[in-house]
């Protein structure tokens, strides 16, 4: 039984690494892909970097009003 079924097992094998060996990139392109998402990494980190900073900048600006809204809301709330 095993001797029926070799032969198709060495032809799909063989099929296999054909069509392997037909649609596996070239080995430049795959480092210019990697070297083009490492950039495109970059270019993430530093505008997440930046999108945090500018968000903390308007939480400052924000906090500074509201710290002085909760300290009247705690002084008109202890004088009552």
């Amino acid at each position: 039984m095993l001797e029926k079924r070799l032969p198709y097992f060495v032809i799909g094998l063989a099929a296999g690494a054909g069509v392997l060996a037909l649609v596996a990139p070239k080995s430049g392109r795959v480092y210019r892909g990697k070297k083009m998402l490492a950039k495109s990494g970059t270019k993430v980190r530093r505008s997440a970097a930046d999108l945090l900073s500018r968000g903390k900048g308007s939480l400052k600006h924000v906090n500074v009003p509201f710290k002085g809204a909760m300290e009247a809301g705690r002084t008109a709330f202890s004088v009552h």
